[in-house]
């Protein structure tokens, strides 16, 4: 999979939604999802903030949230592991737009921290059926940090520009 998203970095009409959108495709040949985004987090302004949506009609690029608390928070932000909810009853304690999230048929979720230097810089956010993600789903999820940081720090630089714009 980097092989293919390093090809699509070095065309010189590349985007970050090339990246998010090959990264989504290629999760599907192993994840059950109906939903995936990228989010930024922003701890200054206490939000993350989404940079890819595969809904933008539902969830648009762009769109914030405050930063969850409490179990989700601990698990992805101090201990910067995989947050796993195979149930909508944990999905509603978790997070306040579970009526949303429940409304696109979405009753689970894998939340991929993605770090960079010992900081969460982000998530990938795979959202599906109750059930989803057995132990196999989660491992794959896992292996998807490499990819995510390279298409996180992509859209990093994009979004700053560079030296030859």
């Amino acid at each position: 999979m980097i092989e293919r998203l390093m090809h699509l970095a070095e065309a010189n009409n590349c985007q970050s939604l090339h990246l998010f959108q090959e990264l989504e495709k290629k999760a599907h040949n192993h994840l059950s999802f109906n939903f995936f985004s990228v989010m930024e987090i922003d701890f200054a302004n206490e939000i993350a903030r989404r940079i890819y949506s595969s809904s933008p009609q539902d969830y648009p690029i762009s769109g914030t949230k405050p930063i969850p608390e409490g179990e989700w928070a601990d698990i992805v932000i101090h201990q910067q592991k995989i947050f796993v909810a195979n149930d909508y009853t944990t999905i509603a304690k978790t997070f306040p737009d579970h009526a949303l999230i429940r409304s696109l048929g979405c009753e689970a979720i894998i939340n991929v921290p993605i770090i960079i230097r010992g900081v969460i810089h982000g998530t990938l956010n795979f959202l599906g059926p109750a059930g989803a993600y057995p132990a196999a789903s989660i491992r794959f999820a896992e292996g998807l940090k490499i990819p995510g940081i390279f298409c996180l720090l992509f859209n990093q630089y994009c979004q700053n520009g560079s030296e030859d714009d």
